[in-house]
C-alpha cells in the first residue's frame, strides 16, 4: 500500500501527533520507509546570522524527540533538512519525490485564526499533488 512516506515536521506538538500516525501507518504497511523532513525557516532574522550548519545543528535538535519516537517504533526512516519558505519546500519536496503520501500535522485553528494566520498545511493541500494525510493535534 505505502512504501515511501513523508513527514513534514516542525517538533510541534501538532508534528509529533503527526509522527504517531505517521508510525501506525509505517506498521500496517511492510517495508515501507519514511522520510522525515524539517524545514528551517530563513526567515528569522536570528538564523540569518548562523552557518548553514549551525542551521542544520538547531534543526537537528529541534527533531530528537520526532527521531525518538521513530527509533521507538522501528521504523526505516532517514531525515532531511532544508533551508527556505516552510511551505514552499514541502511542497517542491513532497512533488519532486516518489512518496505515496505526506503526513502533517495542524493545530486545527479556526476559520478566523487561519484567514489571519494562514495554515501550513492548508497552504500545502492546494499544491501538493500526492495524497496528504492531515493529524489534528486534538487527536
Amino acid at each position: 500500500m505505502f512504501k515511501n512516506l513523508l513527514l513534514a515536521t516542525d517538533g510541534s506538538r501538532a508534528s509529533m501527533v503527526a509522527t504517531e500516525k505517521a508510525i501506525s501507518l509505517a506498521k500496517l504497511c511492510q517495508e515501507t520507509h519514511l522520510t522525515l523532513l524539517h524545514i528551517v525557516d530563513a526567515l528569522p532574522e536570528s538564523f540569518k546570522k548562523l552557518s548553514f550548519f549551525q542551521k542544520e545543528s538547531v534543526a537537528y535538535d529541534q527533531l530528537v524527540r520526532t527521531k525518538d519516537l521513530l527509533n521507538k517504533g522501528n521504523v526505516d526512516y532517514t531525515v532531511e533538512v532544508i533551508t527556505g519558505d516552510v511551505i514552499q519546500e514541502i511542497i517542491s519536496y513532497a512533488n519532486s519525490g516518489d512518496y505515496d503520501v505526506l503526513v502533517i500535522g495542524s493545530r486545527g485553528l479556526t476559520s478566523l485564526q487561519q484567514y489571519v494566520l494562514g495554515s501550513v498545511s492548508y497552504k500545502v493541500v492546494k499544491k501538493v499533488k500526492i495524497p496528504i494525510f492531515i493529524v489534528k493535534e486534538s487527536c
